[in-house]
């Protein structure tokens, strides 16, 4: 028995007195390996100009199934991303925050946004609603009192209007100003 060289260890190597098995061919045989059709591969490109040599997913026409759910996962990515849109297309308004935060909800319960986004998403969220005083001092003292309730109308749309005329408030936000005054004083 010998030892292999710094190991320590002793083996015995296998003495074989067998001669490998040969194969003979046709000589007009000549070994091509086979390669699958184009049309069966995936067609995914790397940025250095290869493509994926992987099989074609049967449930995709293009990709491998690596590649496909790396596609399905991008495009439901973008498809959370566009429920995630305030009413007003702004984040002035607590409605507006409330909606997202409600649509992060919504998604985080799906599992369609992973745990540790959704809850950097929600600490924004808090932020931008505690920022929300602030905000509205700024537009009323720059732009007037009346410069914040439309900023509020224009977040709800058609549902503040709608529900302004079933309270039987005024037309001329007067009524709207006077609250919005005795809940400063008050605050």
């Amino acid at each position: 028995m010998r030892q292999k060289p710094g190991s320590g260890c002793t083996y015995s190597p296998a003495k074989t007195n067998r001669s490998p098995k040969q194969v003979k061919l046709p000589k007009s045989f000549t070994f091509t390996p086979r390669n699958p059709p184009r049309e069966s591969l995936c067609r995914f490109p790397f940025s250095d100009g290869r493509t994926c040599r992987m099989p074609r997913w049967e449930k995709h026409p293009t990709l491998c199934i690596y590649h496909a759910r790396s596609e399905q996962q991008l495009l439901a990515a973008d498809q959370a991303a566009r429920q995630l849109v305030s009413l007003s297309g702004d984040f002035r308004t607590a409605s507006d925050i409330n909606h997202v935060l409600g649509k992060l909800f919504s998604l985080v319960a799906q599992n369609r946004i992973p745990r540790r986004n959704a809850v950097a998403l929600a600490y924004i969220g808090q932020l931008l609603l505690q920022s929300l005083p602030e905000v509205r001092n700024e537009i009323r003292n720059t732009l007037g009192y009346r410069a914040w309730n439309a900023t509020v109308q224009g977040a709800l749309g058609d549902q503040a209007s709608a529900s302004h005329e079933i309270d039987g408030g005024s037309a001329d936000g007067a009524d709207a100003d006077s609250a919005g005054r005795s809940f400063e004083a008050s605050a």
